[in-house]
C-alpha cells in the first residue's frame, strides 16, 4: 500500500492483541507504520485473537442510530469479519462541500471541484476498508455522510455511522470525525484540558521572553471506547487528533508538546484497564520512519 493520489496521510493496521497495549500512529502528510512492522512506506497486517468534555458534534445527532432499523438501532458489531479489527487514520485534506468556502485554506473551490474531491477520497476509504476511520480535516457530518453514499460498494457502504466532534478551530473550521461499524461504548467526545508550553526540557528551541510560558489545547481531537470480542476480555480506547502543523516551526514544535502533554491526560484519565491506541495526523516527523519525501 502506498501515499494516495492524493496527497493524503494514510495509516492502517490489523492488530493481535495478547495483553495491554499503547500504540501511537499519526505523520504529517505521508504513510507511517510502527516500528519492526514491515519497514517505511509499509503497514503492519496480523490477525486478531474525569477532565471536562466536549460531546459528540450535534451534526451527527443519530450516530448509529437509525429510525428504520428494530428498536431504532443498527447492530453493534457491523463488520463483515468479526476475526479481524482494521483501525485506520486518513488526512482527506479539506473534505468541505465548496460552498462559501475560504480559497486561502481550501483548494476545491465551487461544488463541481469539491464533488470530485470527494470521489476522490471515496474510492480510497473503499480501497481502506476500516473498521475503525478516523477522518482529519472534514467540513462536518453532513460531509461523511455523503462520503458514505460515494463509497462504490454498497455493502461497504451499509455498516459506517458517522461521528464528529466539534473543533475549536474558528481559522479553518475543520473537523475531526470517525467513521465505524462498531457502536462507540461511549460518545466521542473532546477534553477541554490544556497544558503549558514550552514543557520543561522541551527540545524545540522556543521560548517568547515577551510572554513567558503559554498554554495550549487540543482543538482538534477526541476520545471514545470501543468494546471489542477478542480483546481479552479489555475495551479499546481511541484517542484521534489532529495536532498543530509545520515540524520545522520551533513554537509549532513547542505546542505540539504541550498538546502530546493533553492527550497523555486524556490517556491517564481513561486508559486504565483499557488497551489504547493514539492514532491520527500529528504533523511532525518520525526519527524511525521516513516521510514521502524522506524526512525523519
Amino acid at each position: 500500500m502506498g501515499v494516495s493520489p492524493l496527497g493524503c496521510s494514510v495509516c492502517l493496521m490489523m492488530l493481535v492483541v495478547t495483553c495491554a497495549w499503547w500504540i501511537l500512529l499519526g505523520s504529517s502528510d505521508r504513510l507511517v507504520t510502527p516500528a519492526g512492522e514491515g519497514g517505511p512506506g509499509s503497514a503492519g497486517t496480523v490477525r486478531l485473537s474525569r477532565v471536562n468534555e466536549q460531546p459528540t458534534h450535534i451534526s451527527c445527532p443519530l450516530g448509529d442510530r437509525t429510525a428504520s432499523s428494530p428498536a431504532g438501532r443498527v447492530p453493534t458489531d457491523r463488520r463483515a469479519d468479526t476475526s479481524v479489527l482494521r483501525i485506520a487514520t486518513f488526512n482527506v485534506e479539506w473534505l468541505f462541500d465548496g460552498i462559501d468556502d475560504s480559497p486561502k485554506h481550501v483548494p476545491w473551490q465551487g461544488a463541481a471541484a469539491a464533488d470530485a474531491h470527494l470521489k476522490r477520497v471515496a474510492s480510497a476509504v473503499d480501497g481502506l476498508d476500516a473498521d475503525i476511520l478516523n477522518l482529519v480535516e472534514v467540513e462536518g457530518c453532513f460531509m461523511l455522510h455523503r462520503l458514505v453514499e460515494a463509497l462504490p460498494h454498497a455493502q461497504r457502504r451499509a455498516g459506517y455511522a458517522p461521528y464528529v466532534v466539534g473543533s475549536s478551530d474558528s481559522a479553518t473550521r475543520q473537523q475531526i470525525g470517525m467513521l465505524s461499524r462498531l457502536r462507540p461504548q461511549v460518545a466521542p467526545q473532546r477534553t477541554q484540558h490544556r497544558e503549558p508550553y514550552p514543557m520543561p526540557g522541551s527540545g524545540c528551541g522556543y521560548y517568547d521572553v515577551s510572554t513567558g510560558s503559554k498554554t495550549t489545547g487540543v482543538s482538534k481531537h477526541y476520545w471514545t471506547v470501543f468494546d471489542v470480542p477478542g480483546l481479552g476480555g479489555k475495551e479499546l480506547l481511541v484517542v484521534a487528533a489532529h495536532l498543530k502543523a509545520r515540524p520545522n516551526d520551533p513554537q509549532s514544535c513547542a505546542q505540539r508538546e504541550g498538546q502530546a502533554a493533553v492527550l497523555a491526560t486524556a490517556v491517564q484519565e481513561h486508559g486504565a484497564g483499557r488497551h489504547v491506541i493514539v492514532i491520527g495526523d500529528l504533523n511532525d516527523f518520525d526519527p524511525d520512519v521516513a516521510d514521502s519525501s524522506g524526512n525523519r
